[in-house]
């Protein structure tokens, strides 16, 4: 999905945004469950996270989706797979290359 919402340029960079929230993530999860379980009860913490869990699932639910959802490639875009079996700008068997 990173493919379909930033452009070839910049996708690394999101990519690598992506990867820290994750990480970042579940070290606040851990810090804020353990608070929580401290004060009330591990129990609690459990439920907390099970509404956040359902939350995001109506939230994902309700999204609109990507640039090619229900397409198998994006328009424009040449992939090896439609250039013929070879790669874009690649000439043809018995072809000599462009000078």
């Amino acid at each position: 999905m990173t493919g379909d919402f930033f452009p070839t340029r910049e996708r690394a960079g999101w990519y690598g945004r992506i990867l820290a929230g994750e990480v970042v993530g579940v070290g606040f999860g851990l810090l804020v469950g353990g608070g929580i379980a401290a004060i009330v009860s591990w129990r609690v913490s459990f439920w907390f996270v099970a509404v956040l869990g359902l939350a995001l699932a109506v939230a994902a639910a309700a999204g609109t989706g990507t640039r090619r959802a229900g397409r198998r490639r994006v328009p424009g875009r040449r992939t090896r797979a439609g250039a013929g079996g070879r790669a874009a700008g690649e000439p043809a068997a018995g072809e000599r290359p462009a000078r």
